[in-house]
């Protein structure tokens, strides 16, 4: 369940930052598996504290809606990285039904857990990302850090999002 963050975070941080999920497990060794993932995100809460992950998002639900095929590839020291050579995710604002179709073909890298449940996230490529200012379609290398308590759901916002390349506002189209 750790997982779906990287989408909404990268994925998806994004993530696929609402409701974390292993999206391809399989073990190390193969393809990039099949996906096919559903799920809503909240609107971001205005009156929450910023490092608080209930200020992450739009002002309105967003429905996800990923396809493709992506890995997860589980590194020795607890870390992973995730690849997505063939996914895509279509966001709909459930206010106004406005939606785009993204591809999302970037890598994310975690580091293993350290301090107090503390991760490090490396985004490259074209990932999709939530943020306190927002949702982002970001193309380049961006950087995070979240803290995760024991079952891996985001407790935290240690560091938001920050890098180089381009950070397309998906909210703002989807107004």
């Amino acid at each position: 369940m750790k997982r779906a963050i990287v989408i909404a975070l990268s994925v998806i941080l994004a993530l696929v930052v609402a409701a974390p999920t292993v999206l391809a497990q399989g073990g190390n060794g193969g393809a990039p598996e099949d996906v096919n993932l559903t799920f809503t995100v909240p609107a971001r809460n205005p009156n929450a504290s910023h490092d608080d992950p209930a200020y992450l998002g739009c002002d309105f639900d967003l429905l996800y809606e990923v396809t493709g095929k992506s890995k997860t590839i589980e590194l020795p020291d607890g870390g992973f990285i995730m690849t997505a050579p063939g996914l895509y995710v279509t966001v709909t604002n459930l206010d106004n039904d406005k939606a785009l179709t993204l591809n999302v073909t970037g890598s994310t890298f975690a580091s293993a857990p350290y301090g107090n449940g503390f991760v490090d996230y490396v985004i490259t490529g074209r990932n999709l990302a939530l943020d306190p200012a927002g949702l982002f379609l970001n193309k380049g290398r961006f950087t995070y850090t979240l803290q995760l308590d024991e079952s891996g759901q985001v407790i935290k916002i240690v560091e938001p999002q920050e890098g180089k390349g381009q950070a397309i506002d998906v909210c703002a189209l989807l107004s």
